[in-house]
């Protein structure tokens, strides 16, 4: 239901471009461009002041608490071979219904997630028998010709990142992992971080311990597919990291930002004399209505990443705050496509 709402985000695209030509027109350009200057240099020493804040931040409460740890626990659970094994089998040569996985077709939804159907696959042919999955719980007397792997779903970026048949077998441990060595340490890690600071860790870390198979599924597809390196390195850059640090930046460069434009918006508020001038007051009006839309698209450029902070922590629960949503707009998606912090690298 929620994504039936999507026509919200649209409207509100409208209402904010009219808002703020109206307050343009009625400010004046003066006072508008000063707005954008301070808004250019709240916006460049947020930027600057970003990564090292929010890096500092992540070592100190999360990274120092959780790395060593991490890479221990993982150590104990995993060995060469194993791992080894792992990558030496090829999902590709799954058959469902006769047919090789490489040969099918897979049609993606809007959101770039498909569900591919194993509920019988035969994986005989994919030398998964020859590798150790005990540690994983499963027992290596299993039938292969016949596996129900129920239905497993996959999404486009990670497909592009750790090929399809790395995915698939990382959804297919983490659909069957509920006992074992590996079992095990992920509950533990997943203890570990519960103790952190960061909200969403400590959400990542309770759905590693309860076994949710996509905390799982996000440390197994990292292990698999670990090539050099250690594990523990592996999983911090592929999971701990980016679940702390993309909501971590989000709200350090807001809070900047904000204090900045608090500070600097004085000087714009005392521009508005300029208005009372006869003649210049007209001028005035008509390209501060101008810049009124140059405005708008600032507020919505910072209204998405607000947004991505919220789907991030909410994990995309809440009612229209969503990339289902997102994605069924006729305008708001584009401009949300345009991610300003992974332009800049922050």
């Amino acid at each position: 239901m929620g994504s039936d709402l999507f026509w919200f985000l649209d409207l509100f695209v409208l209402g904010i471009t009219l808002v703020t030509v109206y307050r343009g027109a009625k400010r004046g350009a003066v006072a508008v461009l000063i707005g954008a200057v301070a808004a250019i240099a709240a916006f460049v020493l947020a930027s600057l002041l970003c990564g090292p804040i929010s890096g500092t931040i992540y070592d100190s409460l999360v990274r120092n608490k959780v790395e060593e740890y991490t890479a221990q626990r993982l150590g104990s659970a995993f060995d060469a071979e194993v791992i080894h094994g792992l990558s030496d089998v090829d999902m590709m040569k799954t058959k469902v219904n006769g047919t090789y996985l490489s040969d099918m077709v897979i049609e993606y939804d809007e959101r770039g997630t498909a569900i591919i159907d194993l509920s019988s696959a035969d994986m005989t042919e994919t030398g998964i028998d020859r590798a150790d999955l005990s540690g994983f719980g499963i027992k290596s007397d299993r039938d292969w010709t016949a596996v129900k792997a129920g239905h497993i779903n996959i999404t486009q970026s990670d497909v592009r990142r750790y090929g399809i048949g790395n995915v698939i077998l990382a959804r297919f441990i983490a659909s069957n992992l509920t006992s074992g060595e590996v079992f095990r340490a992920f509950a533990d890690i997943g203890n570990k971080l519960g103790e952190t600071a960061s909200p969403s860790l400590k959400s990542l870390g309770s759905d590693l311990s309860d076994g949710s198979r996509d905390a799982v599924y996000s440390f197994v597809v990292s292990i698999v597919t670990v090539g050099s390196g250690t594990l523990g390195e592996r999983v911090m850059d592929d999971v701990i990291t980016p679940t702390v640090m993309v909501p971590l930046r989000a709200v350090v460069f807001c809070l900047i930002f904000a204090l900045v434009m608090l500070i600097l918006g004085i000087i714009a508020n005392a521009s508005k004399v300029i208005n009372r001038i006869p003649i210049v007051s007209e001028v005035n009006g008509v390209l501060g209505a101008v810049l009124g839309i140059l405005e708008a698209a600032v507020v919505i450029l910072l209204i998405c990443i607000i947004m991505r902070l919220l789907i991030s922590i909410c994990g995309g629960q809440l009612v229209f705050i969503n990339d289902a949503t997102i994605e069924r707009t006729f305008v708001f998606k584009y401009l949300y496509r345009i991610d300003v912090l992974k332009l800049l690298n922050l």
